[in-house]
């Protein structure tokens, strides 16, 4: 997760297709105001492995909310990764050659850390 300021362009890994809103004020002190204090909220569901579990209940889930509050003052990121694993559930006793494959996912967010990018892009 990352929030950029209005006037940052994508452009170095070569995409050509990001613009400038037009209502974008690139004044770094002004955006700063605008902002406030930064209170990140993210709600999000995790899926786990039950290895004793058979079916729907092989894949536990559990709701988390992360919060975490920032200072404007100094640039902040937050490193989310997503996850997605197959579980092959094969079984020879409830049917021969019987197998389900069951996907779920992992979503990890780390807590958010000092950032070096301190230029501020101007038009």
């Amino acid at each position: 997760m990352l929030l950029l300021p209005c006037n940052y362009l994508h452009t170095d890994t070569g995409y050509t297709g990001d613009s400038i809103h037009p209502e974008c004020i690139d004044d770094l002190k002004k955006q700063k105001e605008y902002l406030g204090a930064l209170d990140w909220k993210v709600y999000y569901t995790q899926e786990s492995f039950v290895p004793d579990g058979f079916g729907d209940e092989t894949i536990a889930r559990n709701s988390y909310m992360f919060n975490e509050q920032v200072d404007t003052n100094n640039p902040n990121w937050v490193r989310t990764r997503l996850n997605i694993n197959e579980v092959a559930d094969e079984s020879q006793t409830l049917q021969l050659g019987f197998s389900e494959e069951i996907e779920f996912h992992k979503f990890s967010v780390d807590p958010a850390r000092a950032s070096s990018w301190n230029k501020f892009p101007t038009r």
